[in-house]
């Protein structure tokens, strides 16, 4: 995966990580990509969790404990784009 922003037609975005090739980074991005996790931690969020696709049980589980928090919940989910892959 090379974590292009999908709502942008697979342009470069602040999360996309270094090396990803995207329509607007055709020969690899050069910045550090934003480390969205640290940023909701930093800003106290209550729950805040990764999660991918790719291991459906793992997802599932992460959906039931944001559920069951109170307050703001994040969930980062990765899921392939194949039309975006470089």
């Amino acid at each position: 995966m090379n974590g292009p922003s999908a709502r942008s037609t697979t342009r470069n975005g602040s999360a996309t990580p270094p090396g990803a090739r995207t329509t607007t980074t055709p020969t690899g991005k050069r910045e550090a990509k934003k480390d969205i996790l640290r940023i909701m931690a930093a800003h106290g969020v209550p729950y805040a969790a990764s999660a991918s696709v790719a291991y459906p049980e793992d997802l599932a589980a992460k959906f039931r404990k944001a559920k069951e928090t109170r307050g703001f919940r994040f969930l980062l989910i990765q899921s392939p784009c194949p039309t975006g892959w470089r």
